[in-house]
């Protein structure tokens, strides 16, 4: 129940920043100014979603974790959701790594292009 109020204020509140994203964009004036100000939005949501899915990371390694030691604690049980747990958790932590990596061999001269403008992995 308490999920459920929290996505629904998640759903509440993004129309309202959307909003105030639109408004700071039409105050630019410019087409220049507009994409400055999109830029500028996207950089604050690429670090929160790097952040999030660091988060995300610890915490479903230490699922993974606490899944082993209860299957280990009971003969004949599965450890195959302790697994995926584990590998989802690692895959998540090493997103910031990957993006940085990715970020220079397609962006040309290292991390300060591509994604790095953004704020993600630079």
């Amino acid at each position: 129940m308490k999920l459920l109020r929290k996505i629904m204020a998640a759903l509440v509140m993004a129309p309202v920043y959307l909003v105030l994203s639109i408004e700071n964009a039409i105050a630019a004036g410019t087409l220049g100014g507009i994409a400055k100000s999109a830029t500028s939005d996207l950089v604050s949501i690429g670090g929160l979603v790097e952040v999030g899915a660091y988060i995300a990371g610890i915490v479903f390694v230490t699922l993974g974790i606490t899944k082993f030691v209860q299957a280990s604690n009971q003969p004949g049980s599965p450890k195959g959701p302790a697994m995926v747990y584990c590998i989802a958790g690692v895959a998540l932590l090493g997103i910031g790594a990957m993006i940085t990596a990715t970020s220079g061999t397609f962006g040309g001269s290292g991390a300060s292009t591509g994604l790095g403008k953004l704020g993600i992995g630079g």
